[in-house]
């Protein structure tokens, strides 16, 4: 192969990564107008789109006999890179207001597990250069596998599902306030617990998790989650650690007698800035 063709390659690989990029931030922007964004040290999570993402980095091994190994050696070492950045980066994601991810990736079972699961990770974009050096883009659904893993949850609370079927979801309306998204974030009022993980069937939290983040009511309102006619009620204060949030006890009595079926489902949908 020669020089020319060698560069050919890397620019059509750069011009891929690109348009993947482009695709990605065409539907991130069709899901949420203000996605909620949180940068770490090795890595970024949306939470908005509930997925972790990491950029690894592969350098060229120059003894190698010709490009194409050169890159495929490159590739794998970047790939590898990405792996471990997204499992520091999970360190630093919140599961409650109490907790980070370190806590529970200081078990070896977890850490195993999660590392398992990283290793199925989708490739979202490649980027090739000049010198054979390649970056790879790895992103991970935080809901799923992931969060079963990092956010157990204690016995499940049964909602109820008598009265009227009055609304189809749960807005909460945090904007301004700075709220910490978390994995197992919590409503409260007063002492008392209107909504928390507990309350989500299994299958629907390991497939939804437990709440998703928006940068606006009016994103949330247009989010297929929350049905459409949710409850919106308005955040008075955070709790300990910046991720429960509360509300009034009039905006909690909104809840009472009524079917909360859609709590079952973890159909709730918290407004709020990123952190």
């Amino acid at each position: 192969m020669t020089k020319q063709d060698f560069k050919g390659q890397m620019g059509r690989g750069w011009a891929l990564g690109l348009a993947v990029a482009g695709v990605m931030a065409t539907a991130g922007s069709a899901r949420a107008e203000e996605p909620i964004v949180e940068k770490l040290e090795h890595g970024q999570v949306n939470w908005s789109a509930q997925t972790v993402i990491a950029t690894g980095s592969g350098a060229p091994n120059l003894k190698l006999e010709n490009v194409a190994q050169v890159r495929l050696a490159a590739e794998r070492a970047a790939k590898l890179d990405a792996y471990r950045k997204i499992l520091e980066a999970l360190k630093g994601v919140r599961i409650t207001a109490t907790e980070l991810g370190s806590a529970q990736l200081s078990k070896v079972q977890v850490k195993t597990q999660v590392q398992g699961i990283i290793q199925g990770c989708k490739t979202v974009d490649t980027r090739y250069y000049s010198d054979g050096g390649v970056d790879v883009v790895i992103q991970c659904p935080l809901n799923g596998g992931l969060a079963t893993a990092l956010a157990p949850v204690g016995p499940q609370k049964k909602v109820s599902t008598e009265g009227e079927a009055k609304y189809t979801g749960l807005i909460v309306d945090a904007v301004g306030m700075a709220a910490k998204p978390a994995l197992a974030p919590r409503v409260k009022s007063g002492d008392a617990e209107v909504y928390g993980p507990e309350m989500v069937g299994p299958n629907q939290l390991r497939q939804n998790g437990a709440a998703r983040y928006v940068g606006s009511v009016d994103d949330a309102k247009k989010d297929p989650r929350v049905g459409a006619s949710p409850l919106v009620v308005k955040a008075t204060g955070l709790g300990e650690g910046g991720s429960d949030i509360m509300i009034s006890a009039e905006d909690a009595a909104k809840l009472q007698g009524v079917n909360l079926a859609f709590m079952a489902e973890g159909r709730v949908v918290i407004a709020t800035d990123s952190p």
